[in-house]
């Protein structure tokens, strides 16, 4: 099982697969499920084909931080011991 400290320690991609992880194990409730589905939904579009309109905003970068830390918030609430041994197997 994931510490926060050792979540906030991980990049956006990595943080990513394990809600990707809680989005398909069907373990979780629905509403963890369903969270997890929108955070990576949202990873997805940030890292996405970069458009014109995209490149011109300024902040991407602090979307992405704020994408990180509620990835991180989320998936320190919710019990990870058996995605961190899957994600070994």
């Amino acid at each position: 099982m994931f510490m926060k400290e050792d979540l906030e320690r991980m990049d956006l991609n990595m943080l990513a697969m394990y809600c990707q992880r809680v989005a398909e194990v069907g373990e979780f409730h629905s509403m963890d499920t369903n969270q997890a589905r929108e955070l990576k939904h949202e990873w997805t579009s940030l890292i996405g084909p970069t458009s014109p309109a995209l490149l011109a905003q300024p902040n991407v970068e602090d979307q992405a931080e704020q994408l990180r830390l509620r990835m991180v918030s989320f998936l320190s609430a919710v019990e990870l011991p058996l995605l961190s041994m899957r994600s070994h197997a």
